[in-house]
């Protein structure tokens, strides 16, 4: 047999004084212990320097005393002092409870757990929850050890005096498959950061530092990861960010480099869902920088956005590719000081569709400088969602275009005005307002021909291509008479139309394909890609929770017949023929009614499940389990299919009556705000319903936005 090791314990089977040589085979005992050899051999590596290899399960202590001593005893380490053994120790699935403070790492430690799904270390007082700090990067030549495999979190009462990991003067430090989040406190104060990476040797020039970040995320902190420098003269140079990302809520910022900090080589992802204000990026300090980078910046909500401060000269982003998408409703201007608020120098930061992201303070190589520093420079303007090829009345240009219905703020292009000058991008206010200019194509602004732009809808022109080909070098917007055309080859709604897709690589769009540029949100799941933790299981349509996320298998059941709702997100045109939910650790007694229901985001009722449909005809409901519920019935009538009629949230409805409900497995959240925002994410009934599911004339009413998410599954 191979070993399994490192990933679980081999299990041998020993010979005995009376077993002939065949049986077990003595050769295959060789083999096996050979293997094993192997693997510890592996393990330790050939350096010379002994590795000592511990394994910690989790203890369930909330006190965070029994899993922090144990902690410390596998690394061979006091409380609050850096270690100084070569080790790697081995973590298991479960929740652990430590100490902020006490748990330092120190040259080639190493923790490693068993995914950021399925570990979930608490934090529990004040300070750093997991240290690692180096000697001098500028005489150490040691590899410092890495982090692996762990959701690290507050624990309830810690939230706003810890962080999560900090790692100090490390040389080529890794982590690995790592969530920090729910990190909430005062940044002035040095708390509240999810992952801080920091050098703290005063006038040392610290060129020397590398770090490997792979499939990090960090999530709902008020700085999710820190760039840092702390002293004079110093220049971190970190490399190798790949696959990191930071999720921003209201009022937080994702990613601060400061102080000089450099990253190259990186793959960053920024995020934001801002409903009060949040930054995704903010870079301050001179010399802070990201170079020869990919980024992408996703943005929905209201707030700074990306802030490059003036003192970062001669630092800012130079010389990277990556895609910027900003979804609706954003208050502040998308391109003209409040999106991008850049004062730094941004220096070849071509973005997807050869768009450039450029500076307040760096537009010497910018041809229509005067105009919109963001976008009348490019080639490609934002997808438009329906052409108009006869004139429009600017004042009041109907609800229709190409038999398109048109949505409030969607842009439009004109190619046929009488008033040649009224011809381009608008953005369309209501049937009976006037028309108005967008931020990119702004009233005056100067752009040159060959812009080009693809539209999304209507019956004749959808994915068809136009290109801006008047006769002027220069065409001063609402001035100068435009002339739009198209391509003989994309008139036809069957010809294939190319360009770039939610990655910026080349895409092919053919008939029946709605395609939007990634940075002009039309409502289209297609060109909106999750990434692979947020994609769903195979035959799911939608699931609550990301399954790598699901970390708690004990929330709070139901009150016997009242109604727990969970959020999911569905696209128009979907077809549901199952809901699914899970138990957790503790099962149903002596249930009566289970059923499940599903409801739009008004909480009217649109399908729902036989009673006691857990796929027996039985109410039974055995602990740790799945669930898979098929609809029995829609408003018409007996159906075992409901068809989404609309993009938008529903809710997943488990209704269970007995004398005691199962436990749940989800998430919870300890951010009292977070969990209010709207639309909320779960919540309960404020009816009981001790006979089975009710009418389809039944509105349900959610009285309390719920902490604790349960997981529940949309399926064909």
């Amino acid at each position: 047999m191979a070993t399994s090791y490192p990933t679980s314990i081999d299990s041998f089977s020993n010979p005995i004084s009376t077993n002939p040589m065949t049986s077990p085979d003595h050769a295959t005992q060789h083999a096996n212990a050979n293997l094993a050899i192997e693997a510890i051999e592996t393990a330790i590596g050939t350096s010379g320097v002994p590795l000592k290899l511990g394994y910690v399960p989790p203890s369930g202590d909330v006190t965070g005393a029994t899993d922090t001593a144990a902690v410390l005893a596998a690394l061979g380490n006091t409380s609050g002092v850096t270690g100084t053994t070569a080790c790697k120790v081995w973590g298991n699935a479960g929740a652990y409870y430590i100490n902020a403070g006490d748990i330092i790492l120190g040259y080639k430690q190493n923790l490693a757990f068993a995914g950021r799904g399925a570990t979930t270390i608490n934090v529990i007082g004040t300070g750093d929850g997991i240290q690692q700090i180096g000697t001098s990067p500028t005489t150490n030549t040691d590899y410092s050890g890495s982090f692996s495999g762990f959701t690290i979190q507050p624990y309830a009462g810690s939230t706003t005096t810890t962080n999560g990991l900090h790692i100090q003067n490390a040389v080529g430090s890794g982590v690995y498959d790592v969530l920090a989040q729910n990190f909430v406190g005062a940044l002035a104060s040095s708390y509240g950061i999810g992952i801080w990476l920091d050098n703290n040797v005063a006038d040392v020039n610290c060129n020397t530092e590398r770090l490997t970040m792979i499939a990090v995320s960090t999530e709902n902190s008020t700085v999710g990861i820190l760039w840092d420098v702390n002293g004079t003269g110093l220049s971190h140079d970190y490399q190798r960010c790949l696959d990191v990302r930071a999720v921003v809520y209201s009022g937080q910022v994702g990613y601060l480099i400061r102080n000089g900090a450099i990253l190259t080589h990186c793959v960053l992802n920024f995020q934001a869902n801002c409903t009060s204000g949040g930054t995704i990026l903010h870079m301050t300090g001179s010399g802070s920088v990201i170079n020869d980078s990919f980024v992408t910046f996703m943005f929905e909500g209201v707030g700074a956005g990306i802030v490059i401060d003036a003192s970062v000269v001669p630092g800012g982003i130079k010389d990277c590719a990556g895609v910027v998408s900003v979804y609706s409703p954003l208050t502040n201007s998308c391109y003209n000081g409040g999106f991008f608020q850049i004062y730094g120098s941004v220096q070849g930061a071509a973005l997807a569709a050869n768009r450039p992201l450029m500076g307040a303070n760096d537009l010497s190589d910018v041809a229509d400088a005067g105009s919109s520093r963001f976008n009348l420079s490019n080639p490609t303007l934002s997808a438009v969602a329906a052409v108009a090829v006869a004139n429009v009345t600017i004042s009041s240009p109907g609800a229709t275009l190409d038999s398109y219905t048109l949505l409030t703020a969607d842009e439009i292009l004109l190619t046929a005005q009488t008033t040649g000058s009224q011809n381009g991008v608008w953005t369309w206010n209501g049937s009976t307002s006037a028309l108005t200019r967008p931020n990119e194509f702004p009233s005056a602004g100067v752009v040159k021909r060959g812009r080009t732009v693809t539209v999304i809808k209507g019956t004749v022109y959808a994915n068809t291509q136009w290109i801006l080909d008047s006769t002027a070098a220069g065409i001063t917007i609402d001035t100068t008479s435009q002339t739009w055309v198209t391509p003989a080859a994309s008139v036809s709604p069957a010809t294939t139309v190319t360009g770039p897709d939610a990655y910026g690589a080349s895409a092919v769009v053919g008939t029946g394909t709605n395609y939007a540029r990634q940075d002009h949100n039309h409502g289209l799941p297609a060109a909106n890609i999750p990434p692979p933790e947020m994609q769903p299981i195979t035959n799911y349509l939608a699931v609550s929770l990301p399954r790598n996320i699901v970390v708690v298998s004990t929330l709070t059941g139901n009150t016997t017949s009242v109604v727990r709702f969970v959020a999911v997100y569905l696209y128009a045109g979907q077809v549901v023929g199952h809901l699914s939910f899970a138990t957790g650790t503790v099962a149903a007694v002596t249930p009566t009614h289970s059923w499940l229901c599903l409801t739009d985001a008004s909480g009217n009722m649109v399908a729902v499940t036989q009673d006691g449909g857990n796929g027996t005809g039985s109410n039974a409901l055995a602990a740790s389990t799945v669930y898979t519920y098929a609809i029995a019935n829609i408003a018409s009538g007996a159906s075992t299919t409901y068809t989404v009629p609309a993009t938008g949230v529903y809710y997943v409805g488990i209704g269970i009556t007995a004398a005691t409900t199962p436990t749940y497995i989800g998430v919870v959240t300890s951010v009292a705000n977070f969990v209010s925002l709207s639309p909320i994410s779960s919540g309960i009934s404020s009816t009981t319903y001790t006979t089975g599911p009710p009418s389809f004339a039944t509105t349900f009413t959610v009285t309390t936005a719920n902490p604790q998410v349960p997981w529940v599954g949309v399926t064909t």
